[in-house]
């Protein structure tokens, strides 16, 4: 949202402008703005640098105007995300359902929001930083792109890595705050999982969530005790990759084998070296349950 009015700004003054949208906020932040020639301050903590030009009177009255109801806008959205109670304040337009969609780059939001606005031109995306985007993803009776196939887009049009976290369900202006707060623990298990597609749903991570959850609750001695008594053992890294790109394959051997680039022999001698070493014959759904406990017991408590 701040980069397509840079962007038009930019244009409109032929020159470059910063915005400032806080007291210690400024959009683009790589400028050096005491280099600029003029400052229109918008309401309280806020305005526009313009680099090589002085705006008459007329020009500045009009740009104040503009900007004013735009900056109290997007300021709502990350005010809401932020602040438990900003909700109770709040005078957006906002139709629920919807899915919070957190999708991060490293510096290139600007090409990353054109993208998601040509994909979902009717739902609201706006810049978090200079390095993610929400979307507050409404939830069609019918999706024509899955968050695989967005993802795929944005992989191959932007050169760098990409990573997209999906909050529950919100269903109501209270939701948002703790909803945004989840995508923290979803980027927490992001870190130690093996995965090629970097998309991070709530709805289809409820492990790694209750792990990551319940390291305050009573019961985490409980769980300790349990994990505790289990065999333990470690495993070298090419084992321990092998294993989660398995199970990132669905336990398809020939799948995971692909991923690994390795011979399909070659799996199944590793699997075969994991049952000697821990005791659990991961080609099978219920012995891979308990090897995947034990994985997440170890990164997500332990650690």
């Amino acid at each position: 949202m701040y980069i397509e009015l840079i962007e038009k700004l930019n244009t409109l003054f032929n020159t470059e402008v910063i915005l400032k949208t806080n007291a210690n906020t400024y959009i683009p932040n790589n400028l050096i703005k005491e280099t600029f020639k003029d400052y229109i301050p918008v309401g309280i903590n806020k305005g526009v640098y313009i680099k090589d030009k002085i705006l008459e009177k007329r020009e500045k009255a009009l740009l104040k105007y503009l900007l004013e109801e735009f900056l109290e806008t997007n300021n709502t959205f990350i005010d809401i995300l932020n602040n438990k109670n900003s909700y109770k304040n709040m005078s957006l337009d906002i139709t629920y359902p919807f899915y919070i969609w957190e999708i991060a780059s490293s510096g290139n939001s600007k090409d990353i929001m054109k993208i998601i606005k040509s994909i979902y031109p009717k739902d609201i995306v706006f810049e978090k930083n200079e390095n993610s985007i929400i979307v507050f993803k409404q939830i069609p009776i019918e999706e024509e792109n899955s968050i695989e196939d967005v993802y795929c887009d944005l992989e191959s049009e932007i050169l760098s890595d990409i990573s997209l976290y999906v909050s529950y369900e919100v269903t109501c202006g209270k939701d948002i705050y703790d909803a945004h707060l989840n995508l923290d623990t979803l980027k927490e298990f992001s870190k130690i999982v093996r995965s090629k597609n970097n998309v991070y749903e709530f709805n289809k991570l409820l492990l790694p969530n209750i792990f990551l959850n319940i390291k305050n609750e009573d019961n985490l001695n409980y769980l300790k005790d349990i994990f505790q008594k289990n065999n333990r053992y470690t495993l070298d890294e090419e084992l321990l990759n092998s294993a989660l790109i398995f199970f990132e394959s669905n336990l398809n051997i020939t799948e995971a084998a692909n991923k690994l680039y390795i011979h399909r022999n070659t799996l199944v001698y590793r699997l075969k070296k994991i049952l000697i070493i821990t005791g659990y014959d991961i080609r099978k759904f219920h012995e891979a349950i308990n090897f995947y406990l034990n994985y997440l017991y170890d990164n997500l408590i332990e650690k």
